[in-house]
């Protein structure tokens, strides 16, 4: 698999983008050395482990590019369970923040998860929308800002549970295809690779 360019990731070093991420832990043997992000995506892909590298670049990314991969996720968890209408209107609420980021789009994105349990691929974008920046307290209450790098774990249990399939083959087949995706957006692409 061609990893490309990799030009939306601009930190030097890969464990500070999974520090404090369930991924820290199960990578720390791949980390030992401090190597680049690049790096760890060819130890990654080279091991066979394509959805930790998929999740590894959402924990890369910035916040704009993690939540589109994490709607992405969600709709391709969609194509075998159909979003229910609540889960709809929070996927389409994530995606709307992503293509307008405005604070407008980005409260709206919290809204339309009203009454949800947040255990859905589309909820959890939705999610990780609206902790993408800025105050997360209700607007009559004292300001407090989302904390860095919740967006990115929100995004990145989106993207854990889209990958979950009946099948061993049906896993990897997802796990290539988020793969694919994250290391599109990454390049800069849209991500909108359906098959791989």
């Amino acid at each position: 698999m061609d990893l490309g360019s990799l030009k939306k990731i601009s930190a030097p070093k890969a464990a500070p983008l999974v520090t404090g991420s369930p991924l820290a832990e199960e990578l720390a043997p791949l980390l030992a050395d401090d190597p680049a992000p690049n790096t760890l995506l060819i130890r990654l892909v080279d091991a066979g482990r394509l959805l930790e590298a998929a999740r590894f670049l959402i924990l890369a990314l910035p916040t704009r590019e993690t939540t589109w991969l994490a709607c992405l996720a969600a709709r391709l968890a969609a194509e075998s369970t159909p979003l229910n209408e609540r889960d709809g209107e929070a996927l389409v609420a994530a995606e709307k923040w992503v293509f307008e980021p405005t604070e407008e789009n980005r409260r709206a994105a919290k809204r339309a998860l009203e009454d949800s349990e947040y255990s859905t691929p589309a909820a959890l974008a939705a999610m990780a929308a609206f902790y993408s920046g800025g105050n997360v307290a209700a607007p009559d209450l004292p300001e407090l800002l989302a904390s860095p790098g919740v967006c990115a774990k929100l995004a990145d249990a989106a993207t854990a549970l889209a990958s979950i399939d009946e099948s061993v083959e049906g896993m990897a087949a997802r796990a290539r295809r988020l793969l694919a995706q994250a290391l599109d957006v990454a390049g800069g692409g849209s991500g909108r690779i359906v098959e791989v």
